[in-house]
């Protein structure tokens, strides 16, 4: 059986997208390589994982909305997102450094 939207949580992941669009988790992972869906990667490596918002997914699949409460407003802010780049990306508004500059050393630390 299809789960219903409403009945999932706000972060999604890619089985329970997969289960919403009715296709492989693979398909949803080339969307989100394709940047047709928007997705949020969490953790490092094979133990990471892709999230998928359910107003992403609503967008995509062009349905509307829902406004948000002052409620979910005040639980957006305590738990903002946060930009993980990934190879190659920098996060917007960063200024990007000049190649030849280097973090200072630590200090007590010797150098290898």
């Amino acid at each position: 059986m299809t789960p219903r939207l409403e009945d999932l949580p706000d972060v999604l992941t890619v089985r329970e997208v997969a289960d919403v669009l009715r296709v492989s988790q693979s398909t949803v992972y080339e969307l989100v390589r394709r940047r047709r869906l928007r997705a949020v990667r969490c953790g490092i490596g094979r133990q990471g994982g892709v999230r998928i918002t359910q107003s992403v997914l609503r967008e995509y699949l062009g349905l509307p909305i829902p406004p948000r409460t002052a409620a979910d407003a005040a639980a957006a802010d305590r738990g903002k997102l946060v930009f993980l780049p990934t190879r190659g990306e920098e996060p917007p508004g960063a200024a990007a450094k000049s190649p030849g500059s280097r973090s200072p050393a630590r200090p007590g630390r010797g150098s290898r």
